[in-house]
């Protein structure tokens, strides 16, 4: 599995496990579970793990390096209990991310980071494998002859899995906001 087959479904908690995909929906696996089942898109909105960024002061960083993160430094920095104090998880998530948008990621959002970091380390998918998949280059010689080096994810032999696809619920998800979601996004109306 890679985490580009794990997802966040919008109005269901946990993490799931992209099955199949059809042209109405999902057919997921929570992580916890074995029995898949059908998600409807027209119901819920579905976001790759991997389509996820956390604001910093200059840019975004992509969840996947900071679920690593947080793996490196869960000896001497472990995550908070969920039932901890506004204040500790922002202590926390400084040391794990220092230059994380205070303004813009809130607590809800660091929260959030530590159930999946728990949900994914439980099935020992917090790993540089599940997260970063190798890319190899390849090349090829286009019609004049030159040569054309593309990076490309390497398959493995389990990843026979349908791609995730991310639904647009209503006319105010553009295109790209269906494509890259941030944590700490500008709440409110």
């Amino acid at each position: 599995m890679e985490i580009k087959d794990i997802v966040s479904i919008s109005g269901m908690s946990g993490l799931f496990e992209v099955v199949a995909k059809r042209a109405d929906g999902m057919i997921v696996r929570g992580l916890d579970e074995q029995k898949p089942q059908f998600v409807s898109s027209r119901i819920h909105i579905f976001t790759p793990l991997d389509a996820i960024t956390i604001y910093t002061m200059k840019d975004s960083t992509e969840l996947p390096k900071v679920l690593l993160e947080v793996k490196k430094q869960s000896s001497e920095n472990p995550p908070v209990d969920v039932n901890s104090d506004n204040e500790k998880f922002k202590t926390w998530f400084k040391k794990v991310l220092p230059d994380y948008n205070e303004e813009k990621v809130y607590v809800s959002d660091i929260k959030k980071l530590i159930k999946w970091y728990q949900q994914l380390d439980k099935h020992n998918l917090v790993t540089e494998e599940v997260l970063s998949p190798k890319k190899k280059e390849e090349s090829k010689v286009d019609e004049h002859g030159k040569e054309i080096k593309e990076v490309v994810a390497e398959k493995t032999a389990k990843s026979t899995r349908a791609k995730p696809a991310i639904k647009e619920r209503s006319a105010t998800h553009s295109k790209a906001a269906a494509k890259r979601t941030t944590i700490g996004a500008k709440r409110g109306g």
